[in-house]
């Protein structure tokens, strides 16, 4: 019995199918393996920022934020010995009611560390227990942003300066066996009665590499829209584009960057 010839070229097709498909799915493992996409990629993608410099865990005695160090540099941040933990900034509390000085630090979520707050206060030296609370927003990093409560003792009247230290190495830092701490300066003395300038402040997570424009300028925009007045962008490192962004947002006044 002879096939018509339609049919006899619909067999060899499914002859040939399967194998044509086993062909055609190697060829696309092989072309999108792993190690060849890490390849393919890297030959495009290249940071934008420059090597980090190591952090310095150890400052030296009595300077903080924003005051010089070795050489005419600034030091960021100051460690606290015996622990993971670096203290950003410190400000005289007057929304609590409380007689507080708020430390801002970044601490290992995981250490439980018992803190002690030294408070100089008109040339004397005050002692309190300090009490820390971890910020929400840590998203499951092991660093998160944390304010150590600082009550102020009685018999200081106004504290200019104050330092954080564990308990577990205070007694070793009395008898010299480690560097005495290193103290801030204490910021917001006079409490504000007239209004701030900014009534809606948003501050966005760190931009680390940034690449993406469309996304901040959408975001940027919806956040004026919905009334924010000021938007501040802490800066690690992005793209000359997204450069551009900021120094044009800048420019008009709403957003702020460091």
């Amino acid at each position: 019995m002879q096939l018509n010839p339609t049919l006899r070229s619909f067999r060899r097709l499914m002859y040939l199918s399967p194998v044509l498909t086993i062909l055609s799915l190697t060829l696309l493992f092989w072309a999108y393996r792993p190690a060849r996409t890490v390849q393919f990629w890297s030959q495009y993608y290249r940071p934008t920022s420059p090597a980090q410099i190591p952090l310095r865990t150890s400052p030296p005695t009595g300077i903080g934020p924003g005051l010089p160090g070795p050489h005419g540099q600034k030091v960021p941040l100051v460690a606290v010995n015996g622990t993971h933990t670096l203290l950003v900034s410190a400000y005289l509390e007057h929304r609590t009611g409380r007689r507080e000085v708020r430390v801002i630090a970044v601490v290992l979520r995981s250490e439980g560390i018992a803190y002690r707050c030294l408070l100089r206060c008109q040339g004397q030296r005050h002692i309190s227990a300090g009490d820390a609370s971890f910020h929400w927003d840590h998203f499951d990093f092991a660093y998160g942003t944390a304010d150590i409560m600082c009550p102020i003792p009685f018999g200081c009247e106004t504290p200019s300066h104050i330092a954080v230290t564990s308990i577990s190495v205070a007694d070793s830092e009395v008898k010299g066996e480690e560097a005495p701490p290193a103290f801030l300066e204490v910021l917001n003395q006079e409490t504000r009665s007239d209004s701030f300038s900014h009534n809606f402040t948003v501050c966005l997570s760190t931009m680390f590499d940034f690449t993406n424009t469309l996304q901040l300028v959408q975001s940027i925009e919806m956040l004026q829209i919905l009334g924010v007045t000021r938007v501040v962008v802490y800066k690690t490192s992005c793209s000359p584009d997204i450069q551009r962004l900021l120094d044009y947002y800048t420019h008009t006044g709403g957003v702020f960057w460091r």
